[in-house]
């Protein structure tokens, strides 16, 4: 839960961090590309923004739970239609409808995240001005260690949800990662059926 002090500042000490990826987990990400890709995303939701004359149902704010709060239709939007695992921009460019529903999958992917990921990424991508890595740091009193670990679960976690990177290579079709995932998935499935069936 999180707590406010006397100040209205979050108290970092309560916020919760359950979850949160293992420094081994995370080096075997390529970071870099999946913050590279996690801004992109950032940016397309902006740009959707001012393209459609800022439009209510395009806002999207963090609350003082440190929820994503979005003002669309949620009832209107099939996950399964492959379009919106695209950035192409010409898929958005068509219509409000597909700008909402990559809100509606920014919203699925906010729920895998922990209270201090929410915190640091509301912190660098949401807040308007946005805080720096060095005033996180400092407000949370913690080695700089220990909060690139935080921030970067967060962005991996969030670019896995959303299907924005695979482990190691950026890619524009959101449409392959999910194939590949499926192929995975389907392999290991296979794999186990056939060892039940060889089993005497």
């Amino acid at each position: 839960m999180v707590v406010i002090n006397e100040n209205g500042e979050v108290v970092f000490e309560k916020l919760s961090d359950v979850g949160t990826l293992s420094e081994n987990t995370i080096n075997k990400y390529n970071f870099i590309e999946h913050k590279e890709s996690f801004n992109k995303f950032i940016d397309l939701l902006s740009e959707n923004y001012l393209i459609y004359g800022m439009i209510k149902s395009l806002e999207y704010k963090i609350d003082d739970n440190l929820e994503l709060i979005i003002f669309i239709n949620e009832n209107m939007y099939d996950l399964e239609d492959s379009r919106i695992y695209t950035f192409d921009r010409g898929f958005y460019d068509a219509g409000q409808e597909s700008c909402e529903a990559l809100l509606y999958k920014l919203k699925l992917a906010w729920k895998n995240l922990n209270e201090v990921e929410r915190y640091i990424i509301k912190s660098l991508f949401f807040d308007k001005p946005p805080k720096t890595d060095e005033v996180l740091m400092d407000e949370f009193y913690i080695s700089k260690n220990k909060y690139y670990i935080y921030k970067k679960s967060g962005i991996i976690k969030l670019s896995l949800s959303l299907g924005l990177c695979t482990n190691h290579q950026s890619i524009e079709s959101m449409i392959e990662n999910k194939l590949i995932w499926q192929y995975v998935l389907d392999g290991a499935t296979d794999r186990y059926e056939k060892s039940r069936i060889e089993l005497p």
